[in-house]
């Protein structure tokens, strides 16, 4: 059983990871910002999980601790005003599969398994950020044409 203040500690250590790597997106709005978040709480869950394997704490407890500690800057802004934050949802989604394939590398010891997520998410933040996108661009301005990545498109 997981304590109520191990919890805690994780969710403000996720917030504190979460607040040291967001500044990533006013660099570079593209590719930078989905491997960077992506890799950095990959890594952050696998060694949480393993720094604290000790028995009595349950690995899924603990992600979703960091899950808590990754999302609760952004609830807000969701619930209030979601179409205007449909943007950077995908940086948010690929995220989660980071954290996702962090406790899926702890889980297994398999040497194959933990390069296939990792090789998985890179992959993923390299497309899938770009597919996003692409995807917002088009539902935001669906009758007018749209400038994406130079290149002017008309319907």
């Amino acid at each position: 059983m997981i304590t109520t203040k191990f919890f805690i500690k994780t969710a403000i250590v996720s917030l504190l990871v979460f607040l040291s790597v967001c500044w990533a997106g006013a660099f570079n709005h593209g590719y930078g910002v989905h491997v960077t978040e992506a890799l950095v709480f990959l890594a952050f869950t696998w060694y949480w999980c393993w720094k604290h394997q000790t028995v009595g704490k349950s690995t899924a407890m603990t992600v979703l601790a960091i899950i808590l500690g990754r999302f609760v800057l952004e609830l807000g802004v969701r619930i209030t005003d979601f179409n205007g934050s449909v943007g950077s949802l995908g940086i948010s989604l690929i995220c989660l599969m980071g954290i996702l394939a962090g406790a899926v590398c702890y889980k297994f010891e398999n040497i194959y398994i933990r390069l296939a997520y990792i090789y998985f998410i890179i992959i993923l933040a390299f497309v899938g950020g770009d597919c996003w996108d692409y995807y917002v661009i088009k539902i935001l301005q669906p009758d007018e044409g749209y400038v994406y990545r130079g290149l002017l498109f008309r319907q």
